[in-house]
C-alpha cells in the first residue's frame, strides 16, 4: 500500500520501477495506490499513467489505482 499523492518527488517512480521486481518474485502480491494522480511528471501528463508506463504488464496487472482514499477509510 502507497498512501499519498502520485508524485515523482515522492519516488513514486522509483515505486513503479521497483514493483516490476517484486512483481516477478511473488506471484500472489499487489500493490495499491491511494491517493489523486497529478501532473507534475516531466512531460507534464498523469504521473499514474507514466508509472504504469515503466511497468511490464505482468506488473500492471497487479497494481491498483485506488485514487483519493480518506485517511480514516485507509486501514480497511
Amino acid at each position: 500500500l502507497y498512501a499519498g499523492r502520485l508524485e515523482p518527488r515522492k519516488g513514486v517512480c522509483v515505486l513503479a520501477e521497483a514493483w516490476n521486481d517484486v512483481a516477478s518474485r511473488h506471484a500472489d502480491a499487489m500493490l495499491v495506490l491511494a491517493g489523486a494522480d497529478t501532473t507534475h511528471g516531466a512531460t507534464g501528463g498523469s504521473v499514474a499513467r507514466r508509472m504504469r508506463a515503466m511497468m511490464t504488464a505482468e506488473a500492471a496487472q497487479r497494481v491498483i489505482f485506488a485514487g483519493p482514499v480518506p485517511p480514516a477509510e485507509l486501514a480497511t
